[in-house]
């Protein structure tokens, strides 16, 4: 795997009758994005769920929003603007 600019180049791997991984050659794809999320866990981690609230998680630690969350109008905002 490798991040550019562009996004995140993905490559085909193979596996040997040991187990071991190695590099298909030719296989790389470039998935394109404007950012991207690393993330090393070894398991789910619900304390942003747990403190905030409206967010609920599933038992695979993916979360949800219960409810909508509608941010205040600014008082200097024009009532044609909300």
């Amino acid at each position: 795997m490798e991040i550019t600019d562009e996004g995140v180049i993905f490559k085909d791997m193979a596996e040997d009758e040991e187990g071991r991984l190695t590099e298909i050659p030719g296989s790389e794809t470039l998935y394109p994005a404007d950012s991207v999320i690393i993330s090393i866990s070894q398991g789910p981690q619900n304390r942003i769920v747990n403190t905030t609230e409206g967010l609920a998680a599933d038992a695979k630690g993916l979360w949800w929003q219960m409810k909508p969350v509608i941010p205040p109008v600014p008082a200097s905002l024009p009532p044609e603007m909300w």
